[in-house]
């Protein structure tokens, strides 16, 4: 008796990349978008291509304060037009650019077909 096994498999959904933040300029952020802690939230500080500051951001009062990580310096921020312009708060991406692929996953598993038994027994 000879088996024949056809096994189909569906497509997998194309990765969503992991990448849920982004950076936003403080000018442009909406408190309740960006991440942190009551009026503290995450924030850089681009100085140059090589080297940024990393710390919070108070939006209200305008106010950043930060350290490099590869050096010791301490740098605070509190000037209006260079907090609008130079600092970057962190935000999470709209749910929508994210689709829900666990619905579909379901329906994405391997289908085994029953064996076919040939006419040669």
């Amino acid at each position: 008796m000879v088996r024949d096994y056809s096994l189909l498999l569906f497509p997998k959904p194309k990765r969503v990349p992991a990448f849920r933040f982004e950076w936003v300029l403080a000018g442009y952020a909406r408190p309740r978008e960006t991440i942190g802690f009551h009026h503290h939230r995450i924030a850089k500080y681009d100085l140059s291509r090589d080297e940024a500051f990393y710390g919070d951001a108070n939006l209200r009062e305008r106010i950043f304060k930060g350290v490099s990580p590869i050096s010791r310096f301490f740098n605070e921020l509190s000037s209006p037009d260079q907090f609008i312009r130079k600092i970057w708060v962190l935000r999470r991406k709209p749910e929508r650019e994210f689709p829900d692929y666990s619905a579909v996953s379901k329906n994405l598993l391997p289908f085994r077909h029953c064996p076919l038994v040939s006419a040669d027994v």
